[in-house]
């Protein structure tokens, strides 16, 4: 596959060299034939596969076939037959905002790993304090006005709910509130103490194994333009999609390199969703609970920082809505080429998380 996806490149430059005037322009749709997916042509293409199809240049700068999020169709819901209510019943189902859920504000641009103020509003920062002056940094999803999704390993045994602030609406965080290059501001960061730490009972530090956990929050979250939930998949059929080479987004604060600083703005990235067989090559521990995602040729992928944050996906073509599939979990270095990240497979808990739901 690699040298057919090498071979249509060079026959793509060559026809671009021989007919310039034909080559697409920065912003148009484009198809990579290769690849077999949709995109957006760019100058700016973090997430490009080293072989992306090239649209034309500017002056000697290629402009490549970005590859867009993919949009899952998602299944139609399991329902009674006698009631046509959907079969996945729970008590804490109703806690959970699903007609308003994962509406992103803005549209996502593809051509760059900085989010536009208001992207992904249900985003957490979730500062863990050590001591008064010193706190590591993990990500979370706001799935309710009181929880928050997590990982189980940003925390340990010895972590207290009061040592845990969870920051939503956060932008750039060295900046409150955040305004855009437009003088378009955000309200200011919205600030909660822990209540409650729940950490799935099986959850192994050696394996990563149930690597997920919630966060009640002391008091209820008021819902504005930045600050909204994300859906999670809470259909049986959504919850067991096959993702495999689906293109699906992460986004947090984490560091840009390995052992690298924290972000100080909010930064995304579309990740290639990778089979289990595959990620087994160097992941071999990995479980139909887990997802893995990433190991492209960019060295884009989650990293520090951004532990805990979701790995999301789009689902609906007219009213488009993102789903938290996946919690950010363990990886080897950070964006290595052919080694992917390992993530909590989100489907798998639903009934863990909606039984841990209180008003």
């Amino acid at each position: 596959m690699a040298t057919l996806r090498g071979a249509w490149a060079v026959a793509a430059l060559t026809l671009l060299f021989v007919a310039s005037a034909s080559a697409k322009i920065e912003g148009t749709p484009c198809y990579d034939v290769a690849a077999g997916v949709n995109g957006t042509c760019a100058v700016h293409c973090s997430w490009a596969q080293g072989s992306a199809q090239v649209c034309g240049y500017l002056n000697t700068q290629p402009i490549v076939c970005c590859p867009s999020p993919s949009v899952l169709e998602e299944p139609e819901e399991e329902t009674d037959d006698a009631t046509g209510r959907s079969l996945v019943t729970s008590q804490g189902l109703s806690l959970l905002p699903l007609t308003s859920c994962g509406r992103n504000p803005t549209a996502l641009i593809t051509n760059g790993i900085e989010a536009q103020l208001g992207d992904f509003p249900w985003l957490a920062l979730i500062k863990i304090y050590l001591n008064p002056q010193q706190y590591v940094v993990c990500g979370g999803s706001l799935i309710s006005s009181r929880y928050v999704l997590t990982a189980a390993h940003c925390f340990d045994e010895e972590t207290s709910a009061r040592r845990v602030k969870v920051l939503l609406g956060e932008h750039r965080r060295s900046v409150d509130p955040d305004c855009d290059d437009n003088d378009v501001c955000a309200e200011k960061t919205q600030v909660f103490t822990a209540e409650k730490i729940i950490i799935h009972r099986q959850y192994s530090k050696s394996t990563f194994k149930n690597d997920i956990a919630l966060i009640r929050l002391k008091k209820e979250v008021t819902f504005t333009m930045w600050v909204k939930p994300i859906c999670l998949p809470v259909s049986t059929k959504t919850a067991d999609m096959n993702l495999n080479g689906k293109y699906l987004l992460a986004a947090g604060w984490g560091t840009t390199t390995f052992k690298g600083s924290t972000s100080d703005v909010k930064q995304w990235v579309v990740l290639p969703a990778v089979s289990l067989d595959s990620c087994r090559k160097t992941n071999p521990n990995v479980t139909p609970k887990q997802l893995c995602a990433g190991g492209g040729f960019e060295h884009k992928d989650t990293c520090q920082g951004d532990s805990g944050g979701p790995l999301m996906g789009i689902v609906g073509r007219n009213r488009k809505r993102l789903l938290a599939l996946g919690i950010v979990s363990y990886g080897k270095g950070c964006g290595d080429p052919g080694v992917p990240g390992v993530y909590t497979r989100v489907g798998h808990y639903i009934p863990w998380i909606l039984a841990h739901l209180e008003r």
